[in-house]
């Protein structure tokens, strides 16, 4: 179907506009318990940074700390927020998100760490905790920490996780925030000159992030999503992939804190690689499956809501399939660019962020708001209708 031939007869029913997400609902009893627990948390692990007598006698390596992980921590952000397939999550929930990893994950899962190190040496022994305690109370308590998080956001009733790739984007937020905290700790307390500092970014950061617990929570997260969003399944069917994909986190996560499976591979350079990557991998292999089984979720739910609800003089079928997928649009961008150059080119992307933003803005506020109708006219403008 050509633009010339779509009329807005092409208009399905209008949907019920569902609300730009949000965490802010003072009304919300959750809302003030996720507010209550980041304040609280963040003071405390304030006190304890403050007090440590590494930050005392070293502000220099603390401040280099700070600024690597941030910044570390910042690149991770922008790469997955920029590659979100058909709508922007919202700025304050993914901020909510990286806070209680942060903070609260983070400062609660310390406490009980040292709880269980506490029981577990005393059932057992202190080289039972050290061998196979430590992995299985980090495991345990932080993956639930931060399962906690994306529990707490499905209950916000503006937070709007409406699919099982919400859940692990918003998974992966939680445990961002973790890791990047986590490391800021353990770089400030361990290090005792900016070279220690910067070895520190590499091995946690460069060589060890990539599988990490921004890559087990996502996989928590979906699983959470998954039973809350997929109640076209089963109730048995949605409550083994919550509990499958929590148990497969969690054993990733038991693997790579456990020294004990440090030994088959040895000491130096090549056993330390090579321990990360039969650790890691096969995670990152689980999280790239799932990442692509969760867009489909998505990729459905956005065509079924384009079908019914968006004007076609606006957004016509050919656009809807170009679209579709990074592939597509970026065919697309090229076949423009071959043909009228680099402005062509740009203008072909910034049509199709158009588009995509009128579909948002329909959903959220409706076919008749300013926003989406503002929207319309800028997608006209870059067709030169």
């Amino acid at each position: 179907m050509s633009e010339a031939t779509v009329t807005t007869s092409d208009v399905r029913p209008a949907a019920t506009p569902s609300g730009r997400a949000t965490i802010i609902d003072v009304r919300s009893f959750v809302f003030w318990v996720l507010a209550v627990a980041i304040g609280y948390s963040a003071l405390h692990l304030y006190s304890q940074i403050s007090s440590d007598p590494h930050v005392q006698i070293l502000p220099g390596v603390t401040w280099l700390a700070l600024i690597q992980w941030t910044l570390y921590g910042a690149v991770l952000f922008f790469i997955v927020y920029t590659h979100q397939l058909y709508v922007r999550r919202s700025a304050t929930v993914t901020m909510a998100a990286l806070l209680w990893g942060g903070f609260v994950a983070t400062w609660f899962a310390a406490k009980a760490n040292a709880a269980l190190q506490d029981m577990f040496t005393l059932w057992f022994s202190g080289k039972f905790y050290d061998r196979w305690g430590l992995a299985i109370s980090a495991a345990t308590n932080e993956e639930l920490l931060k399962a906690l998080g994306v529990v707490v956001l499905l209950l916000l009733p503006m937070a709007k996780v409406r699919s099982t790739l919400d859940g692990w984007y918003y998974g992966l937020m939680v445990g961002l925030g973790f890791q990047v905290v986590e490391d800021f700790l353990y770089t400030v307390q361990e290090s005792n000159n900016m070279g220690d500092a910067v070895q520190f970014l590499v091995h946690r950061g460069l060589f060890a992030g990539l599988w990490a617990h921004a890559v087990y929570s996502g996989l928590v997260g979906a699983g959470i999503a998954y039973f809350v969003t997929r109640k076209d399944k089963p109730m048995a069917r949605r409550i083994v992939q919550m509990v499958g994909l929590f148990a497969v986190a969690w054993f990733f996560h038991f693997v790579w804190d456990s020294p004990a499976f440090n030994d088959f591979f040895g000491d130096g350079s090549g056993g330390f690689f090579l321990t990360i990557l039969v650790k890691g991998a096969p995670a990152l292999a689980t999280t790239l499956y799932v990442l692509r089984w969760g867009r489909r979720h998505e990729r459905t739910q956005w065509l079924a809501f384009v079908n019914d609800h968006v004007d076609r003089s606006v957004v016509p079928e050919d656009a809807v399939a170009e679209l579709i997928d990074k592939k597509a649009r970026k065919a697309a961008v090229e076949a423009a660019r071959k043909v009228g150059g680099r402005g062509a080119g740009r203008r072909r992307e910034q049509l199709q962020d158009a588009q995509l933003y009128y579909i948002q803005c329909v959903d959220e506020e409706g076919a008749d708001s300013d926003a989406a109708v503002e929207a319309a006219i800028v997608v006209g403008e870059l067709r030169g209708d």
